[in-house]
């Protein structure tokens, strides 16, 4: 990596919102639609995030259908990076959350099929067996998903 690559890098990784991303996508791909939904966050802002993180070396992306999935770079010099950095933010209760909630997103349940950002698998289960969405969540700000 020469030092124009590691700046970039580095410069990158300097917004809370794409280490966010970056923490999510540490289990396995998501679709912008899926992060949009756990992060409660407009499509287009994803979008731009990741065009970022591309850019960077630090994601790559992958279509299935009409559906994007991303996820993390592996097997480069930035890996390394990229896997101390996330072990210091995980600890956080936001990515703790943001990573246990895009977990449930990959779960079996896609009735709605994937990238669909479907809220079902994120749903928390109260103690009657019902489901309640999680406090300050809403759906994707986009008819896309």
């Amino acid at each position: 990596m020469n030092l124009t690559t590691a700046a970039t890098v580095t410069k990158t990784l300097g917004h809370a919102g794409r280490l966010r991303i970056l923490g999510m996508l540490r289990a396995g791909p998501l679709s912008v639609c899926q992060m949009a939904t756990v992060l409660d966050t407009a499509v287009s802002t994803i979008s731009g995030h990741l065009l970022r993180l591309r850019h960077a070396g630090l994601v790559r992306e992958q279509r299935r259908g009409k559906w994007v999935y991303y996820r993390l770079t592996e097997g480069e010099p930035i890996a390394s990076v990229v896997a101390s950095v996330l072990t210091a933010v995980g600890e956080t209760s936001e990515v703790r959350r943001d990573a246990a909630r895009a977990t449930r997103l990959r779960g079996p349940s896609r009735a709605a099929g994937p990238g669909t950002g479907d809220v079902e698998g994120v749903l928390d289960k109260t103690p009657d067996g019902s489901r309640t969405v999680p406090a300050g969540w809403t759906a994707p700000r986009s008819s896309q998903c």
